[in-house]
């Protein structure tokens, strides 16, 4: 998931009274923190409330309220035991309220506490899925710390506050994925890309991934194409634009790995030729091993909220056919034509 962005306005106002500017020496300032009251969900399983607008009317510390996070009730699943929710606070003038033609600035800082004593600088604000879960959510408080602006000439100082919220795995990455749970790793149309984690090898450090709902509607083959896996659009497109997505240090962590054109014991069309590949489609074997999807229900596929196909890389019966997943999670292994567009699940083998 891409990180959403909410804006608080930071606006210092200074009231001048009938003196000029040069000889300027009592005015009132006020600082106002504008922010509409923002309640956005970010996917399926959690809300975010971010604080409403807050008046400050001197330097020091400020209480702006709470960031909340909580369980989205009409989602399907609760959020991932596995990952944690992550908002980090950043500024467009690095913490300083600027105002136009003026060069004075005022700092503050971003604050985590309940009062002046206890409060403590902080730019990240992390939510574990306990939290999230609980009943009515949990909440961090949130405040800001202005230095003294009690000389500043006169004018409206502004900044822009904006919460940048990810989903993060809970553990670190030296941790193993473990069977059944999910994965953030690596993005596409610049978003993280979560994915499940069908098997681990702690042998070889390694696990097989898949991802959670479709990245991309497409093909398998052109029209009148055959269903070979190993000269497939999807095959090709997976290994190239698919992959150039993800930096350097994560693709040194994609296993490259012999495949062949995929299992299906219930097609009468039978390609027995193998490869190499890093991305990969699961094969009809793969879908119906229950170790990896206990049922159909664990097969559903979803493409920007609704139920979709997705394809498979073993052959359907037909020449012109692969095998692939109903939207209500059956594997077909007879096939569909090729040239169809369903949902692209990839998969690959993470080296951890």
């Amino acid at each position: 998931m891409t990180p959403k962005k909410l804006s608080s306005i930071l606006i210092v106002s200074a009231i001048f009274f009938g003196v000029t500017l040069a000889k300027a020496t009592t005015y009132k300032t006020t600082l106002t923190l504008s922010v509409a009251n923002a309640r956005s969900s970010y996917d399926e399983a959690y809300v975010l409330d971010i604080p409403a607008d807050t008046p400050i009317t001197a330097s020091g510390w400020k209480s702006l309220g709470v960031i909340k996070a909580s369980h989205a009730t009409d989602s399907r699943d609760a959020f991932d035991p596995d990952k944690k929710l992550v908002v980090t606070i950043t500024s467009s003038n690095d913490f300083k309220l600027k105002a136009s033609g003026i060069t004075d600035t005022v700092s503050y800082s971003a604050m985590s506490g309940d009062n002046a004593e206890s409060a403590v600088e902080a730019t990240t604000f992390e939510f574990t899925a306990a939290e999230i879960n609980k009943s009515g959510g949990t909440s961090k408080p949130i405040g800001v710390n202005v230095t003294d602006y009690s000389n500043l000439s006169a004018g409206d100082y502004v900044d822009e506050i904006i919460y940048n919220v990810a989903v993060e795995n809970a553990a670190s990455e030296s941790t193993a994925p473990t069977v059944g749970g999910t994965w953030t790793f690596g993005t596409y149309n610049n978003e993280a890309i979560t994915w499940r984690v069908l098997a681990v090898d702690e042998a070889n450090k390694r696990a097989l991934l898949v991802t959670k709902n479709a990245v991309a509607i497409m093909a398998y083959q052109s029209a009148g194409e055959s269903n070979n896996w190993s000269t497939s659009d999807v095959k090709t497109w997976l290994n190239s634009t698919f992959i150039a997505s993800f930096t350097n240090d994560e693709k040194a962590k994609m296993l490259k790995v012999s495949i062949s054109d995929g299992d299906n014991s219930d097609s009468s069309t039978i390609i027995n030729s193998s490869g190499s590949d890093t991305v990969f489609l699961l094969s009809a074997a793969d879908a119906k091993n229950t170790a990896y999807f206990a049922d159909d229900n664990a097969r559903i596929c979803q493409n920007d909220g609704e139920a979709s196909y997705w394809w498979l890389r073993s052959p359907g019966d037909d020449d012109d056919g692969a095998a692939v997943v109903y939207v209500n999670g059956a594997v077909l292994d007879f096939g569909s034509d090729v040239e169809y567009y369903y949902g692209i699940r990839p998969a690959f083998w993470l080296s951890y």
